[in-house]
């Protein structure tokens, strides 16, 4: 780590829409009183207020900057974690330095800039390694890759960037900074920024990760121009799930179930045990695609949200914190509506409603199983007349062992057993469409009640008063300030030329 950040700056910037706002300035915590607009003084206001060689300190160093080229954020700039104390340094610097970080990143409402040099592995990466104590689920962590322009030759960090290596809810960012020459040669930031676009432009690795992210968003927004005729979407897998796909039993895991359900004891049919046993197996097919359907519409209404937001561009912290207000009403709803559902598949899974007005069985009459016990005999060749034991597989997946297909194959040769298989999987697979039709109903009404209805309630009635209620209410309008006084002396401008004009007129 560098000795530099011996304590945290904080910098609060503030973004100036002014159409003349061309200057740039910062006022410390400190010195409230006084501007700096040459920000070689800021760095060495900063210098001067850092701790004395090999301390530190947790209290920040505050510090508002002000710029048209900013967007309004709090940022922390926090040291690197101490390995190995240096002479005059005390032992203590390592767990002081880590309590110090970890004090900062543990606070669930701040996002951690994760920063990480594109030369090293990332498996022993510090700053990996402490967001994930405090962001085990990897949720507010963003991965920021440094030293892309001096990777070893024939190397690049695609899969990184791509979100394949180390993966993050939010991504990662890759960043080319200023070389300890450009900083001597007093080269500012503009100069880093067009060197680190033409770096990413002339890069076909790197060019690639914009193509990630679109294919991505046209995923799972369903509206890509460049239909993949090999691939399925995910809106069209829950279309298809939901609308198309009928979900019927399988042949061979019939004749097992209702075999193991009888046992040693005779039955004159199929005993109901079987019907709920398969039913369930069926229903919780739907889990899946129904939480997806959930999720597809939330980021749907995101994006158009944020499509929506685009007017307040001009007023960065209201815009700011209304999408954050939204988009935590959006997750609230979205979980409350995959609970909804699926207590409803839990439902359909409990009971198997055979007196459904729309259930025929009718149609299974041929195949009715005929009235008796069932009794397999299986010949051996070591004695005539024995029976050979039935040993049925104890797993319950899809697959079967090869002992058991065979003796499935056994019970299947008899008649009886072939009827009573047959006729559970017509009842089944006529009591599958009922089903199928209820959920793929149930779902788009479940949505639009209670996802996108609540979440257009919480906007049109309460997300005013929400703001309102907040105790920072006053600094959303901050950016707002400046074109409330224009508005102001326009509107004074226009008074005095009216007064002026009825003035003339008079003569």
């Amino acid at each position: 780590m560098t000795q530099v950040k011996r304590c945290p700056p904080l910098s609060y910037f503030r973004s100036l829409f002014h159409p003349n706002a061309k200057l740039e300035y910062a006022i410390f915590g400190h010195k409230e009183d006084e501007k700096f607009t040459d920000f070689k003084a800021v760095k060495a206001e900063i210098a001067a207020q850092m701790p004395p060689k090999y301390k530190f300190s947790s209290v920040p160093i505050q510090v508002k900057i002000y710029s048209p080229r900013v967007l309004k954020l709090t940022l922390v700039d926090l040291p690197g974690l101490v390995r190995v104390v240096v002479d005059g340094q005390p032992e203590s610097s390592i767990l002081e330095v880590r309590d110090m970080i970890l004090s900062y990143i543990k606070q669930p409402e701040s996002l951690i800039l994760a920063v990480s040099p594109a030369n090293q592995d990332l498996a022993t990466s510090d700053a990996i390694e402490i967001a994930r104590t405090v962001d085990p689920q990897r949720l507010r962590t963003i991965g920021v890759l440094t030293k892309l322009d001096i990777m070893d030759e024939g190397t690049d960090a695609r899969d990184v960037l791509e979100n394949r290596q180390v993966t993050l809810k939010r991504g990662w960012v890759g960043v080319l900074n200023r070389s300890q020459l450009d900083i001597d040669e007093g080269r500012d930031i503009q100069y880093i920024l067009d060197r680190e676009k033409r770096f990413f432009l002339e890069k076909a690795c790197y060019r690639l990760v914009n193509t990630f992210i679109e294919d991505v968003s046209f995923k799972l927004l369903g509206n890509s121009e460049m239909v993949d005729m090999r691939s399925t979407f995910p809106l069209a897998f829950i279309n298809y799930k939901l609308n198309t796909e009928k979900l019927e039993p399988n042949e061979e895991d019939m004749t097992v179930l209702i075999t193991n359900l009888h046992g040693i004891r005779g039955s004159i049919s199929f005993p109901s045990l079987s019907l709920d046993a398969v039913n369930r197996k069926l229903v919780t097919q739907y889990e899946y695609p129904l939480e997806q359907s959930v999720e597809c519409i939330r980021k749907v209404l995101e994006e158009a949200i944020l499509e929506s937001s685009e007017m307040l561009n001009s007023y960065p912290a209201t815009k700011a914190e209304l999408i954050f207000r939204i988009r935590r009403c959006l997750q609230k709803e979205s979980e409350a509506t995959i609970l909804k559902l699926r207590e409803h598949v839990q439902a359909e899974m409990f009971y198997v409603n055979l007196e459904h007005p729309d259930m025929d069985l009718s149609v299974c009459d041929p195949v009715v199983p005929a009235v008796g016990p069932t009794k397999v005999w299986v010949a051996t060749d070591s004695s005539k007349g024995a029976t050979a034991e039935l040993e049925m597989d104890n797993s319950t997946g899809d697959g079967l062992s090869e002992r058991s297909k065979h003796l499935v194959k056994v019970l299947m040769q008899n008649e009886s057993t072939q009827k009573k298989v047959q006729y559970l999987m017509l009842v089944m697979t006529k009591y599958m469409e009922i089903v199928q039709k209820q959920i793929a109903d149930l779902t788009v009404k479940y949505i639009l009640c209670f996802l996108v209805k609540k979440v257009l309630d919480y906007i049109k009635v309460d997300l005013v008063p929400t703001l309102l209620e907040l105790s920072n209410f006053a600094s959303l309008t901050d950016d707002c300030e400046e074109d409330f006084r224009l508005k102001e002396e326009m509107e004074a401008a226009c008074m005095c030329l009216k007064d002026a004009l009825d003035a003339i007129q008079a003569f």
